[in-house]
């Protein structure tokens, strides 16, 4: 079998490899498209993961397939079903997932991490992590791990019908953002973005107002549609320079979700009184716990559109290129056919 190992910072190789005996509980995915993802990105560079690095690894866990093996004590998946897989696998007995906190599990399993991932002809991974897409294709399928993720922003915020929202990004997290603020029923939704192509893709999905923060005022923008407090933002991008972007136009009572991941030596200049004088509450998200299956009911009904949000298709071997270079990434979802 051929895939991308992962060997450390800067170092992914192309190999052939075995994928190992298939466990009674296990099903063997031929992946057709795999994404990826910052996360991917940032363990390139040697800033971790989740969950710590096994090596070596394949890399890659925004995945759709087909089923093309079974052990003998699956049940509800057949040769031939076509799935997309959730990459966290968690103990369900440890002191998180026993108080309904699983995304903090002691004993947390991660494809691409801790076991081999999608970037590769095939990947090996429990029955319970495995979900079918019906009709939906692999192209989109692919793209419901991320939407699970942010599936997560949500249940971490507290929803209300009319808020007013700033996404900072507009990469595929924000573009995905977007399309759950107005199912969450947005009033208003801003959207930062310095990418023009970007830009078009965010007034496509409905955003009320799409601007560059670096040519254009916010406060002044805001005037002009009658706005006078930002009740939620969400900071898709990942940079201490947006998150403080962020801070700065937090507005009474208003809830901020950084989402983007910085490296981990980031350090942010917060002004407490800021925080205190507007009672501004700051979140995090980590991972998707409980929201995979939501995301995939909102994908296979067609509640988002996932189309517009991929850029392209590239090979194994374009791989390392891309992870290295942030240009050919600020277009939109990069999707790797395994098999070319």
């Amino acid at each position: 079998m051929r895939g991308a190992r992962f060997y450390g910072k800067h170092d992914i190789r192309i190999e052939d490899f075995e994928i190992g005996e298939l466990a009674p509980d296990e099903v063997i995915v031929e992946v057709k498209y795999c994404g990826i993802c910052g996360t991917d990105v940032h363990v390139y560079e040697g800033g971790g993961g989740s969950s710590e690095i096994t090596v070596p690894v394949v890399p890659g866990h925004e995945f759709s397939g087909v089923v093309c093996g079974v052990g003998a004590d699956v049940t509800v998946f057949t040769i031939g079903d076509r799935v997309c897989v959730d990459p966290n696998d968690m103990c369900g007995y440890c002191e998180f997932c026993q108080s309904g906190r699983s995304a903090f599990c002691n004993n947390h399993v991660a494809i691409c991490q801790t076991i081999d991932g999608g970037f590769a002809e095939k990947v090996k991974v429990r029955q319970k992590q495995v979900y079918h897409i019906g009709e939906l294709s692999f192209e989109e399928a692919a793209m419901i791990e991320p939407l699970s993720c942010c599936l997560n922003t949500f249940e971490v915020f507290n929803i209300r019908l009319g808020d007013i929202y700033l996404i900072i990004g507009a990469g595929p997290i924000g573009l995905l953002t977007l399309q759950l603020a107005k199912i969450a029923g947005a009033g208003f939704i801003a959207v930062a973005e310095l990418q023009p192509e970007n830009q078009h893709k965010a007034k496509e999905l409905g955003a009320d107002l799409v601007f560059n923060p670096l040519e254009e005022d916010l406060t002044t923008l805001l005037k002009q549609n009658n706005i006078t407090n930002i009740d939620k933002i969400i900071e898709c991008v990942g940079s201490t320079k947006t998150q403080s972007y962020a801070l700065d136009f937090a507005g009474k009572g208003c809830e901020v979700m950084f989402f983007g991941l910085t490296a981990p030596d980031a350090e942010l200049v917060v002004k407490p009184f800021d925080l205190f004088r507007n009672q501004v509450t700051v979140f995090s998200s980590f991972i998707n716990p409980y929201t995979f299956k939501p995301a995939v009911d909102l994908a296979v009904h067609g509640k988002v559109e996932l189309k517009s949000i991929m850029d392209r298709i590239i090979t194994l071997d374009e791989l390392t290129k891309v992870l290295a270079d942030p240009a050919l990434r600020n277009k939109g979802k990069v999707l790797v056919d395994t098999h070319k």
